[in-house]
Order: structure tokens, then sequence, then C-alpha cells
């Protein structure tokens, strides 16, 4: 391996460390875009959960709004 890369000329090291940047690149990207789309996903599923918790307290009749205080 160590002979190979010796005999490579400089605009062929060149590409080869250019591809490997690039898809070095690529990976981050498409790690992060994925970590994004996983936090977007447990928000819209709180959210769906919340509803679903509301309605569900609706129908029992105990639905009490999160920015009312309760007046005893």
């Amino acid at each position: 391996m160590n002979n190979e890369w010796i005999t490579l000329s400089t605009s062929e090291k060149q590409q080869a460390l250019l591809i490997i940047i690039f898809l070095i690149g690529m990976l981050f990207i498409v790690s992060v875009s994925i970590l994004f789309y996983i936090k977007g996903i447990n928000k819209l599923s709180k959210k769906i959960g919340k509803k679903h918790k509301n309605l569900i307290n609706e129908k029992k009749g105990d639905f009490i709004d999160k920015n009312q205080k309760k007046k005893h």
C-alpha cells in the first residue's frame, strides 16, 4: 500500500484526497440531516401525543387547559 501511494503522481494524490474529503463531507451532511430528522420526528410525536391526551381527557370531561390556573 505504501509503495503504491509513493508511485502515484501528485495530480492522482490530489484527486484521491479530494474524493476522500468529499466522502467525509457527504457523510457529515447525511449524519446531521438524519439527526435533525429524528429530532423533528420526536417533536411531532410529542405534539401528537399531547393532542391525543387532550382529546382523551376532553371525552372524559376532565379537560383542563394548561394556561388556566386552578382556583381553589
